[in-house]
């Protein structure tokens, strides 16, 4: 079973994974699991400041994307769902489970 987690907060994506480890640990002690970090999207957009004639003068803003990927190994469907049920998912961080 895989989480893919994805925010563009790292903190509180470490957060996260931390809060999921120790959860799956208290439960069930058995579960193995491998996390890996995918490295960072980093989309890049350049703003002009003046709509005249100065094109020299703009402005560079980048928005970075984390993702991360827990694959849980015998990790079973009643677990899961009262991890989803009991830790506390911030809205900036997006879930998806593929079994």
């Amino acid at each position: 079973m895989r989480l893919i987690l994805k925010s563009y907060n790292i903190h509180t994506l470490r957060k996260l994974i931390n809060h999921i480890r120790l959860f799956v640990y208290q439960y069930d002690q058995n579960v193995r699991h491998n996390i890996r970090y995918i490295p960072k999207c980093r989309r890049l957009f350049n703003i002009l400041r003046s709509p005249h004639v100065d094109k020299d003068s703009r402005d560079q803003i980048g928005i970075s994307s984390y993702k991360v990927i827990i694959i849980e190994k015998y990790l079973c469907r009643e677990l899961l769902s009262m991890m989803l049920e009991n830790i506390n998912i911030p809205a900036s961080v997006q879930v998806t489970i593929i079994r």
